[in-house]
């Protein structure tokens, strides 16, 4: 094994096969030299399959970016799994990192093969900002908050048909904790509520949309998650003003009552009252935020396909996952917490097949969502989905 002064162990991961530093050592990840975390391979799995999705409708090899490589993992994983590559960049401002990937290019006799290079994050992006130069795929996985490197990604992207992938760790902002930061960050105002986890992708969309919209390009959704401790946004870009003022008109605002969970969505927060229609309490709100959808089924199907042919050590969790994004795909905005209910209206807790089974029956869209295992998405009320539950109990 290479002499590094820090210690390193041997993984595999998907084909690859890397030296990275010991995380016994270190209490958390960001605290060893060079950064790996065992709980993103879900992360990159996913981006092997989404990259390989998308390279199915284009002719031309792909040129793929990642400003933020750390031990290359990703970017080896992409060269190794994937064909038709024109180039793969890797780029890290540590030369540690630098160092690292540069010896896990040798260890899988990619040297060569991938490009790497130790610069600033943004930097590096901006040295394809050119036309005749811009990038098929760009992917940036930080630690925290994406939102620094969207302007630089959206310049080095191929602006018609370019895809973007943004990983962003920093839930507490996201997620209402320190609502000012994800203000400042973001653009858009958070909540505390069951369903944070929705808007945390949806505002994350909506900084990615604003930035776009500056340079004439439209945004398109195609696969956004949530999952363990981070949020995945994967977009399209789509050149043109008209495109651009289409995404822009599908921002706006979830409003929330605190006190009986009333929520609706709105594109002008003036034409709606400031109390809840049910209750009367003053209503809070998020945003701005995308309203549109998350998901292109198509897509998705074709990452469900592509996972079922590929031996990842994930496998199951993304068939899950997947799945559940499938179903609620055509559902409305946010989820509702059923335990939650039951805690609201003193009822005990009934299997969620004969829950979802019952609100179809009435008439209501009704499916589990992939943001919670104990949540589901239906346009059916509080007062509605506790009434189901109750009488469940009652007949039983």
């Amino acid at each position: 094994m290479a002499n590094f002064s820090f210690p390193l162990i041997s993984i595999t991961e998907g084909a690859a096969h890397l030296h990275i530093p010991d995380m016994n050592q270190y209490r958390v990840p960001t605290e060893a030299p060079v950064f790996y975390n065992f709980l993103m391979e879900l992360n990159r799995d996913v981006a092997i399959l989404a990259v390989k999705t998308y390279q199915a409708s284009h002719n031309d090899p792909l040129t793929i970016l990642l400003p933020l490589a750390a031990t290359g993992v990703r970017g080896i994983r992409f060269q190794l799994e994937l064909t038709n590559i024109h180039r793969i960049i890797l780029n890290d401002v540590s030369l540690q990192a630098y160092t690292l990937m540069e010896h896990n290019l040798r260890l899988n006799h990619l040297s060569g093969l991938i490009e790497i290079q130790n610069t600033d994050a943004i930097v590096f992006l901006n040295k394809f900002a050119k036309r005749g130069q811009r990038a098929d795929v760009i992917d940036i996985d930080p630690f925290g908050s994406p939102t620094r490197f969207i302007d630089s990604a959206i310049r080095a992207l191929k602006m018609k048909t370019g895809l973007i992938c943004l990983t962003a760790t920093d839930m507490a902002p996201l997620c209402g904790v320190t609502p000012a930061a994800c203000l400042r960050k973001y653009g858009g105002k958070p909540l505390r509520t069951e369903y944070c986890h929705e808007l945390a992708v949806r505002l994350c969309l909506n900084a990615l949309i604003t930035t776009a919209a500056k340079y004439e390009i439209g945004i398109t959704p195609i696969l956004c998650y949530s999952i363990d401790h981070y949020i995945r946004v994967y977009a399209l870009l789509q050149s043109g003003a008209l495109k651009a003022d289409a995404t822009l008109q599908e921002l706006g605002y979830i409003v929330h009552c605190f006190k009986c969970d009333y929520r609706s969505s709105t594109k002008n927060l003036l034409s709606l009252g400031s109390n809840c229609p049910d209750c009367g309490t003053s209503l809070d709100h998020a945003g701005p935020l995308w309203l549109g959808a998350l998901y292109d089924t198509a897509f998705c199907e074709r990452v469900l396909s592509e996972n079922a042919q590929m031996h990842l050590r994930t496998k199951k969790r993304i068939k899950k996952m997947l799945q559940f994004i499938l179903e609620e795909a055509s559902g409305p905005l946010t989820y509702h917490n059923v335990h939650r209910i039951c805690r609201q209206y003193k009822l005990s807790a009934i299997p969620m097949p004969e829950l979802l089974g019952d609100l179809q029956s009435q008439g209501f869209f009704a499916s589990r969502t992939h943001f919670s295992r104990v949540s589901i998405r239906t346009n059916a009320s509080r007062a509605q989905i506790a009434e189901t539950i109750k009488k469940f109990n009652e007949y039983k």
